[in-house]
């Protein structure tokens, strides 16, 4: 199921119960929170925990809830700010990036330089030059990927 398609469902399922969607979210966290998104099953949960009249306990448990995912936000706000992580956004940018230099490079020696340093030269001579080319791209990789900085 795509995320569009759970997001839809999640509308639905807390538009038949009368919650917002960020009660539906608090709710799956509960022990014995349906799997699924049946709603049938999410009103029964729903009437049998006494969510739908919110009883001290259970805005005590949705409180702590709430308090967890604040403080598990902000820890990975901490960790892309002191450099331990790196967002999906910045690596997917980077990866785009880096296969098209790796494309270009590997168009230029291969397709550009090789068929003019190859021409006419015995087998042993083709095997020794394609290493100083492979030489070469390897090289160019790893200094390229040495040098690389979040967010450069």
């Amino acid at each position: 199921m795509s995320d569009e398609t759970k997001k839809e469902t999640q509308r639905a399922v807390a538009a038949a119960l009368r919650i917002s969607t960020e009660s539906i979210r608090l709710y799956r966290k509960l022990k014995g929170a349906p799997a699924g998104w049946n709603i049938e099953e999410w009103r029964t949960f729903v009437e049998q925990r006494g969510l739908n009249k919110a009883s001290s306990d259970v805005l005590s448990e949705l409180k702590v809830l709430i308090a967890q995912e604040e403080l598990k936000k902000k820890g990975r706000e901490n960790a892309v700010a002191e450099g331990r992580i790196i967002e999906q956004e910045t690596v997917s940018d980077f990866l785009r990036d880096w296969m098209a230099k790796m494309d270009l490079l590997l168009s230029s020696e291969l397709e550009v330089n090789a068929p003019p340093l190859l021409a006419g030269k015995s087998i042993l001579e083709v095997r020794e030059e394609m290493r100083r080319i492979h030489d070469r791209i390897r090289d160019a990789t790893k200094n390229g990927l040495l040098k690389w900085q979040p967010g450069a």
